[in-house]
């Protein structure tokens, strides 16, 4: 990653992986011990719908998505709350909070993160629907990450 981040002029790099565990990063802490971790949570029902709009992928055939996208949610979401390194942060208060933004770069030892970043880095993914979650799609979440949702600060309706 490091040659082709240098050969397009960026002299830091770094990777997004939404598969990615906690084993993971403490392998991946292991090779790089230098390395900063960025343990970015979402609120479960954002994450979900946008999985559905994408006609729920990466889903194995056969399974039923939503128990199959929340228990991947709350092991994820749990891991990294518990972690004992790296830097927690939510989606949310990143996209809206300058203090988080600035939390951020503190950790990642950047001066500064420019203001219009965030806006600039959303993905420009374009969905297969712009269907939200049934009522009863939600239900079925709610009841797999309730008490995750409530760790994390997440309103549980």
């Amino acid at each position: 990653y490091g040659d082709h981040a240098r050969k397009s002029g960026y002299p830091e790099w770094g990777l997004k992986e939404v598969r990615a565990d906690i084993e993971t990063a403490h392998f991946l802490r292991a090779l790089y011990p230098n390395a900063k971790f960025v343990f970015l949570v979402r609120n479960p029902v954002d994450c979900l719908t946008s999985i559905k709009r994408r006609k729920w992928m990466d889903c194995p055939d056969g399974a039923d998505p939503v128990p199959y996208f929340a228990n991947h949610w709350l092991k994820l979401a749990k891991e990294f709350r518990e972690a004992d390194f790296g830097c927690y942060i939510k989606y949310e208060e990143l996209i809206n909070s300058p203090d988080a933004v600035s939390e951020l770069s503190n950790y990642l030892e950047i001066d500064s993160i420019p203001k219009d970043f965030i806006r600039k880095s959303n993905a420009d993914w374009s969905a297969e629907n712009y269907k939200s979650l049934s009522f009863f799609e939600k239900r079925r979440l709610v009841r797999i990450v309730k008490s995750e949702m409530k760790m994390h600060g997440y309103e549980v309706s």
